[in-house]
């Protein structure tokens, strides 16, 4: 079975490099941060005042909360959504329209900003998910930008877990900053395979908190999916980082 040539896989990869730690824990307070940068701003600014974009002349605003426990760590913006929803605004890339015969959703939303900026950009239907209460959070900052509607719906979704209420496979799948736990790895991409199929294109940022996780992420989904890297000369000017990568998976 399919999930479990994923547990191998994840099983094997978690065997390797821990011996590395130490090596890990000192690359990751060396790597070099660029000026916007969330990990650089105070305490107010990442974990108090709103998050205030503008997409397509439309005042987005992203509410966060303090984060008291490991647990919340979606109550702020990261660095990797700022990538992602760059990105996704570059009409290059993206073109006027695009989104609005998309059925898309978001897992492990967070604060919401990726799909709330997709709301933005007008798609046919969007889910924006995580597990409950943080769904409470991403319903502040849909109602505060002004995007409820039929079209916009926040709900909860446990990786992992049932997914037949969402009805068929989505068109596009985003999640930004999602890998970062080895025991996250197989429920998410239990999810992604089950919420999927041959004509959806998934979207996932990450930053590169150790190799070991990032690498057993990809062993793992690369059994099911074919991974490709986003090339950085389409990413935003002046919202992309050398530790932030994009990738497109599609369902081989």
């Amino acid at each position: 079975p399919r999930l479990s040539e994923i547990e191998l896989a994840v099983k094997m990869q978690c065997t390797r490099g821990k011996t590395m730690e130490e090596k890990d824990e000192a690359q990751h307070f060396q790597k070099d941060y660029p000026l916007w940068s969330r990990h650089l701003q105070g305490i107010n600014e990442r974990y108090v005042d709103s998050f205030i974009l503008e997409v397509e002349g439309k005042k987005i605003v992203i509410e966060q909360s303090n984060v008291m426990r490991p647990e919340d760590l979606g109550n702020t913006v990261w660095d990797g959504s700022l990538v992602l929803l760059k990105y996704f605004c570059n009409v290059n890339v993206f073109p006027l329209g695009f989104w609005k015969e998309k059925r898309i959703i978001e897992l492990g939303s967070g604060t919401g900003i990726v799909g709330t900026v997709i709301a933005a950009l007008h798609p046919m239907e969007i889910f924006i998910t995580d597990k409950s209460p943080q769904t409470q959070l991403i319903e502040k900052t849909v109602k505060s930008s002004n995007l409820e509607g039929e079209n916009v719906k926040v709900c909860e979704l446990l990786w992992g877990s049932d997914v037949s209420s969402f009805g068929k496979p989505f068109d596009i799948i985003v999640a930004s900053e999602c890998i970062y736990y080895d025991e996250l790895v197989e429920p998410l991409c239990h999810s992604l395979d089950h919420l999927s199929d041959k004509n959806t294109v998934i979207y996932l940022s990450y930053e590169a908190h150790t190799d070991e996780i990032v690498e057993t992420f990809m062993t793992a989904a690369s059994v099911l999916f074919n991974i490709e890297k986003v090339d950085k000369k389409d990413f935003d000017p002046i919202y992309r980082s050398v530790i932030i990568n994009v990738v497109k998976l599609t369902k081989k």
